[in-house]
């Protein structure tokens, strides 16, 4: 004690249970004796001794603690006798999005191992079931949310203990559940349990059968597979129930599989020139006919060649194209950056490219699926498709324009008159101009296709097939050498002027 306070007393946090000081013996040999502060106050020191004072532990140990969704997480006062409805004795203990079917209770043994218990915090409210704590016990409530974050360290102290011969306690459910994942495994745990642990079936689970996949591994340590068809009475038996219960062992996964045909809010959107235009439903296999004809078919201006029809997984293949050809674009651009100093025609290039890159990052992708709706109406199997989510329909009203764009004297739009071809509408936008690349013309239909003047005679002078139609676009190109350069830049003008037409048409409705 009083060399203790020759050196100022020990501090609040010092554990005066447990000192330690180490002198040497008759023998000159160091030897070391364990004080406890209070009772051996008065032992005797002698010159040489060393005296050390160690800090009490942080840990406190007569506690169990609260987490999850609950009004006042913590840690509490554990005494003998301490049962959960002592800490939850109300609905109003609990937050009001909690999970009444299923919660944790983490407890480690005196070996050091940790397990688990599950209970269903509804049946510690209405009385009809409780169970004693221990020290240490930590009580988990969860929200109906996805709970892997909550219980992920408890997982990790499952699989941390775990060795050959003795498995993690964990078990497995995937498919139609609220909160697919990982779980620990308790005492006798049935397939309702794990079901109950992962929010329950959602409305569209096939709760008539289910599949269980089973490791087993035998004395030689060789895994084998066995798949376990669940049924009914399986699912939902609980330990107490009349059916014999089916309890999990580690590493058991369960699987849901969804109602066949199940159809879960899937619509498709249909604008323009509907009688009833709106989002509409949609079962297994519906056609987009049948789906025309419950929009009370079409009025008598509907556009029938302008129909634009586009799909959610198109759209995201198209625009995975935009995106590629920006990066080709970029390097291209790149490239002739560097010719630009020497070359009239890198120069123009260049520009050009700038131009279509800007055009290229602002435009949004449609998805746009050609399609002939004229055959569709008139129920040719072979035109008709199966509507799926996400599907949308625009048909426009009958347009009275024809646009000519590009390198004219005048871009603009000309009224539509029949019988008029492409070299009319041309010539009443001016003509080319010097830096146009007239073998490359094309034009995009109303329909979204693009006809060019390929290895076809649709661009031949005095063919019934050169007639342009309402809606069309004449398209002409700058004239820049024949590059792979030039080759992004075509097809990237086709794809800006493509995905135009179907956007100016859905915003003129």
């Amino acid at each position: 004690e009083e060399v203790v306070e020759l050196a100022g007393g020990t501090e609040d946090n010092a554990f005066l249970d447990f000192i330690r000081l180490e002198r040497l013996d008759l023998d000159f040999r160091p030897v070391v004796k364990n004080l406890d502060f209070r009772q051996d106050s008065s032992f005797a020191v002698l010159s040489g001794d060393s005296v050390s004072v160690g800090f009490a532990t942080s840990s406190i140990k007569n506690t169990v603690s609260l987490v999850g969704a609950c009004e006042r997480v913590g840690d509490y006062e554990w005494k003998e006798n301490l049962s959960l409805a002592d800490l939850i004795d109300e609905p109003m203990d609990l937050l009001p999005n909690v999970d009444l079917s299923y919660a944790l209770v983490r407890r480690k043994l005196l070996n050091g191992s940790v397990i688990c218990q599950s209970f269903a915090p509804k049946d510690i409210l209405s009385k009809k079931s409780d169970f004693s704590l221990q020290k240490q016990d930590i009580i988990y409530f969860f929200s109906k949310e996805p709970r892997n974050e909550v219980i992920e360290g408890l997982l990790n102290d499952l699989r941390m203990q775990s060795h050959s011969g003795q498995p993690a306690n964990i078990v497995r459910v995937s498919g139609i559940v609220h909160f697919p994942g990982e779980y620990p495994l308790t005492e006798k745990m049935t397939i309702k349990n794990l079901l109950d642990a992962a929010g329950g079936p959602k409305d569209s689970a096939y709760v008539i059968d289910a599949e269980l996949t089973r490791t087993h591994v035998d004395s030689y340590q060789k895994s084998s597979v066995e798949h376990i068809r669940i049924d009914q009475s399986f699912m939902m038996a609980s330990e107490t129930n009349e059916t014999k219960p089916f309890f999990l062992q580690p590493y058991d996964s369960l699987s849901i599989k969804p109602i066949p045909l199940w159809n879960e809010g899937e619509s498709i959107e249909i604008l323009g020139a509907v009688n009833f235009p709106g989002i509409y439903s949609i079962k297994s296999g519906e056609t987009l006919r049948q789906i025309i004809l419950r929009a009370g078919g079409l009025t008598n201006r509907a556009f029938i060649d302008g129909a634009i029809f586009s799909r959610e997984n198109l759209r995201i293949k198209e625009d995975q194209q935009r995106v590629r050809l920006i990066n080709q674009l970029e390097s291209d651009l790149a490239n002739a950056t560097l010719a630009a100093a020497n070359s009239d025609e890198a120069s123009q290039a260049q520009a050009a490219a700038g131009a279509m890159l800007s055009r290229l990052k602002n435009t949004n992708s449609q998805g746009r699926m050609v399609i002939n709706l004229g055959e569709i109406i008139k129920e040719d199997q072979n035109s008709d498709l199966s509507a799926k989510d996400g599907d949308r329909l625009f048909i426009p009203e009958i347009p009275y324009a024809v646009s000519v764009v590009g390198e004219v004297q005048f871009p603009t739009s000309h009224l539509y008159e029949k019988n008029l071809s492409r070299e009319d509408y041309l010539n009443r936008s001016g003509g080319y101009t010097q830096n146009a690349d007239e073998d490359r013309t094309f034009v995009v239909k109303a329909n979204g296709s693009v006809l060019t003047n390929g290895a076809t005679s649709w661009f031949a002078k005095g063919s019934k097939d050169n007639l342009i139609d309402a809606g069309d676009v004449i398209v002409v190109p700058l004239n820049v050498r024949q590059t792979r350069f030039l080759e992004n830049l075509t097809y990237g003008t086709q794809i800006i002027y493509q995905l135009a037409v179907a956007a100016a048409a859905v915003n003129s409705f």
